[in-house]
């Protein structure tokens, strides 16, 4: 059997942090496997509790071919390797049931391949024989009586020995005539008993053979049907065994779960790395909208501000990009998007997808400064640097793009020159706005070609929109949980594909035009973390007379805080797979970092038509 047919590398952990849990690895272009706490390593184990063991311990080996075969290999670790109890001091062949140990007393597992290959088994166990009794030999004349005895009796010479002793009797003499009379008799009954001799041998001689003919008949059967029936009750042993491990490995796996690594291997192909870029325009005129800037002596620019005749604090909004010194209201973002039907339906957060149905002020990417500019009935106006922090200037943060606005001149409301004519909100007439995804891309995991989006609608209750792509091919997708059983303590992994993530690039040569062309292209690759359900939050609860209502709305809150921006929109799994919500933002307390996620029931309801 070749490689090919070797399906995974079964590792059944005996003691240390992971005892009782059950790894398998795919062979299919595996070389090695890595054992260390190094989270880089393939087996890894716990930094504090498993501390015998060293950042990268030692190294499982791999080689394809006709039979493939296995070895392991101590990297210098500080407390050793051993292999059935033995320390190795050099790369050693592996066999299934072999246990492998990392460090004198530390965590150990024992190494199987699922199915074995053919001529690859156990060791040969080695057990202590005792020595048979020594062989007594006779001597010639005690091997002549016990022969004669034993045709005679069926008694040996020993067995004689034993129940008696042997006795000897006196000589006694007779006559000529007597002697020869005697020996004529001996002679004629000699002759007739050799004949009867020969007559015996020759019918105990047929008789003989065709006894060791059915006899060897016989026992070919019994040997081949003995045979069989140890092959048999083999193969039912072998299949028993199978079917008992199935079994185990079943309710270990139901018990613990699945692992972030399951998580990742089955479900990463399932998301995508999400690329949007949307503007405001002006439904009247169809134009793009601008909110004016200024930009002071010290060369920093402020995001200007209008205060109405009464009292409203409004964007300087306009529709000319004077000397392209104003700025487009608009923004680019990056998140993750995750498929949740093979037609090409992905789910995702709203202020991804539809980002002008939020509020536009209210985020980290605006400056927290202003420069407002007020009516004063003077022939300059006041002017002045506010803070959108400022709880007097809350309508700013509560401003949604889409919600429409005022649109001013770009040639007025400048900071120096006559501007007392600032409009008196009753006269103006209000704008309707209309956001638009210039771009809607996603590329999913282990590609480097992007596939553009659509939006299909976004939640009125929550961070959910749905997107929708044309493929070509029916697409991989996530198990939705049907219910909404989310408690604090279980357990969440998350999908997505954060800033902090390591970049892979696909390097390639192109000629084109005669033009020889080299090009970077992003493959994304998921980044998974782990942790557990930290709080639900309900929006509003209303149970025995009494109203709940949560001060975030309806969220989870998580323990996951390792992530950041573009991880936004990421599916959020629980300990069997099943989706139970989408990633959305960070919260921050002083130094507290929390993670909150959008209930999926929130996305269940973007799925129905009717």
């Amino acid at each position: 059997m070749n490689a090919s047919g070797v399906h995974k590398i079964v590792i059944r952990h005996v003691s240390g942090s992971k005892a009782n849990q059950i790894e398998e690895f795919s062979l299919k272009g595996r070389t090695e496997l890595r054992v260390g706490r190094d989270p880089s390593c393939d087996i890894v184990y716990d930094s504090g509790r498993d501390d015998v063991v060293s950042r990268n311990h030692a190294v499982i080996g791999v080689s394809a071919g006709e039979r493939p075969t296995f070895t392991i290999e101590d990297l210098g670790s500080s407390n050793g390797t051993f292999l059935n109890n033995e320390q190795i001091r050099e790369k050693t062949e592996l066999l299934p049931d072999d246990v492998l140990t990392f460090g004198k007393g530390g965590p150990s597992f024992a190494f199987d391949v699922q199915p074995r290959p053919a001529g690859i088994g156990p060791r040969t166990r080695i057990i202590d024989v005792a020595a048979p009794a020594a062989t007594r030999i006779l001597g010639a004349e005690e091997a002549a009586t016990s022969a004669s005895l034993r045709a005679a009796t069926g008694t040996s010479v020993v067995e004689v020995m034993q129940d008696e002793p042997m006795r000897t009797t006196g000589k006694v003499g007779i006559g000529k005539e007597t002697l020869l009379h005697e020996l004529a008799k001996e002679r004629g009954a000699a002759n007739k008993t050799w004949f009867s001799v020969l007559g015996a041998l020759a019918a105990a001689a047929v008789i003989a053979g065709g006894w060791l003919y059915w006899r060897e008949l016989k026992g070919e059967q019994a040997q081949q049907k003995s045979l069989a029936d140890i092959q048999g009750e083999a193969q039912r042993a072998k299949e028993q065994g199978q079917e008992a491990e199935a079994q185990t490995t079943a309710a270990l796996k139901q018990r613990l779960g699945m692992s972030p690594q399951d998580i990742v291997r089955q479900y990463g192909t399932a998301t995508a790395k999400l690329t949007a870029q949307w503007r405001l325009f002006d439904q009247t005129t169809g134009r793009p909208i601008f909110q004016k800037t200024y930009t002071d002596k010290d060369n920093k620019t402020y995001g200007m501000y209008v205060k109405l005749a009464n009292g409203t604090v409004v964007p300087d909004l306009t529709l000319d990009d004077e000397g392209r010194h104003n700025r487009s209201i608009g923004r680019q973002i990056n998140g993750t998007a995750f498929v949740v039907s093979d037609r090409g339906f992905l789910l995702t957060n709203k202020h991804l997808a539809a980002a002008w149905r939020l509020p536009f002020f209210d985020c980290s990417c605006v400056e927290k400064e202003g420069l407002l500019i007020e009516d004063t009935g003077h022939k300059n106006p006041k002017v002045s640097i506010i803070s959108l922090d400022d709880p007097a200037y809350k309508s700013l943060k509560d401003w949604v793009p889409e919600s429409g606005g005022l649109i001013f001149d770009a040639k007025k409301l400048r900071v120096v020159g006559d501007y007392n004519n600032i409009p008196d909100p009753s006269k103006n007439e209000q704008h309707n706005f209309e956001g638009r995804n210039e771009a809607l891309d996603v590329t999913f995991a282990g590609n480097r070609l992007g596939i553009s989006a659509t939006l299909v609608r976004s939640s009125n209750d929550s961070d959910a929109a749905l997107i929708k792509i044309d493929s070509p091919d029916p697409l991989q997708k996530v198990d939705i949980a049907t219910d909404d059983d989310v408690a604090s303590g279980d357990r969440a992994i998350v999908l997505g594909f954060p800033s902090v993530a390591a970049d892979t690039f696909v390097l390639s040569d192109t000629i084109e035009n005669g033009v020889l062309k080299t090009n970077q292209e992003l493959v994304p690759e998921p980044y998974v973390t782990d942790g557990i359900v930290a709080l639900v939050s309900n929006k509003i609860v209303t149970k025995n007379g009494i109203t709940v209502e949560g001060a975030q709305g309806n969220i989870i809150q998580l323990t996951i805080n390792s992530t950041g921006a573009g991880n936004s929109g990421g599916p959020v799994f629980n300990s069997v797979g099943k989706v139970i919500g989408l990633f959305t933002y960070l919260t921050t307390q002083g130094s507290t970092v929390s993670s909150a996620a959008v209930p999926i029931k929130y996305g269940r309801e973007l799925l129905k038509s009717q």
